[in-house]
């Protein structure tokens, strides 16, 4: 009987023990805090003499276009296999995102005026479409179907290092939503020449609004994931430097910026995207002012106060 009692107390147990398991979000940045300063850390640590290059994946996307969540689904799936090495971003933009879109639940407005100039500048001619690390440029082959990221991505992984350290820091008021941003960037090797610019911008995760999605129909709570709201600095970024750079060469830049309470313009039939600063990351990225690639990016999410 004693015998009977312990083993059926231990399948008990075993039973709790399992049901209780927690699985944390796949998505859950690992830079996150508490309010105020936070700071930044890559995936994996490199040394002061390198540095793990991290890869900007670009979805140019649009709340009727029916091909663009599967898109959406494959970015998820790069965050899932590579980490915070991904800095992802959703830019909606062209005819598939310009309102006023018909029927008039999708007349939402989630663009912004840089993510339209970047869509004018690299000729993203339709979507789903995007860019890894911006490769490619002027010749097109940086706009890719998303069947093609993983490849890219992986390369980039395995392959590439960056010749500049990227840091960042934030400071966030919730009261006034002031947010300042300091980056830091230092060159690892002698440049001889090239002139190298800084973008610092705004994206905004989980936005629930309608989406297209063909096979599916129109999904009403679609989570829009890392939707491009601004750019903090400007849509092309400060100069770096203009000529090259010093092994070791740091230079600090501090932005203040007020996150608004919307984004988008109010439509016919709905009004401006409210921002939930929670959900808000600072993606910052440098880039050859000569041939556009994005020799290193970050993400932040700029506080996880419940």
């Amino acid at each position: 009987m004693i015998k009977s009692t312990k083993i059926l107390l231990f399948a008990v147990l075993v039973i709790y023990f399992s049901a209780c398991d927690y699985v944390s979000s796949p998505y859950k940045n690992p830079n996150s805090g508490p309010v105020g300063v936070i700071n930044n850390t890559t995936a994996v640590k490199a040394s002061d003499s390198t540095s793990l290059k991290n890869v900007l994946v670009e979805d140019y996307t649009g709340i009727t276009c029916g091909n663009c969540p599967y898109a959406a689904d494959e970015l998820d799936t790069l965050i899932k296999k590579y980490g915070n090495r991904i800095v992802p971003m959703a830019v909606n933009a062209g005819s598939f995102a310009d309102p006023p879109l018909a029927p008039s639940y999708y007349n939402i407005d989630f663009t912004c005026p840089t993510g339209e100039d970047y869509n004018t500048f690299f000729g993203i001619s339709s979507n789903p479409n995007g860019m890894v690390n911006r490769k490619g440029y002027p010749t097109q082959t940086q706009v890719q179907t998303y069947g093609n990221w993983d490849a890219l991505v992986y390369s980039s992984i395995q392959n590439d290092t960056s010749f500049i350290k990227l840091n960042l820091n934030t400071t966030f008021d919730t009261v006034s939503r002031a947010l300042s941003v300091t980056v830091t960037s230092k060159f690892l090797a002698t440049l001889n020449s090239g002139k190298y610019n800084l973008v610092v911008l705004l994206t905004q995760d989980s936005i629930k609004a309608p989406q297209l999605k063909y096979g599916v129909g129109e999904i009403v709570n679609y989570q829009h994931r890392f939707a491009l709201r601004d750019a903090i600095n400007s849509d092309w970024g400060d100069t770096l430097v203009s000529n090259g750079a010093a092994l070791n060469k740091t230079i600090t830049k501090t932005y203040n910026y007020t996150i608004k309470s919307t984004y988008g313009a109010a439509t016919s039939s709905n009004a401006p995207i409210s921002c939930n600063t929670k959900q808000c990351y600072v993606v910052a990225y440098i880039y050859n002012a000569t041939t556009y690639e994005v020799i290193q990016s970050l993400q932040l999410r700029i506080y996880n106060k419940p």
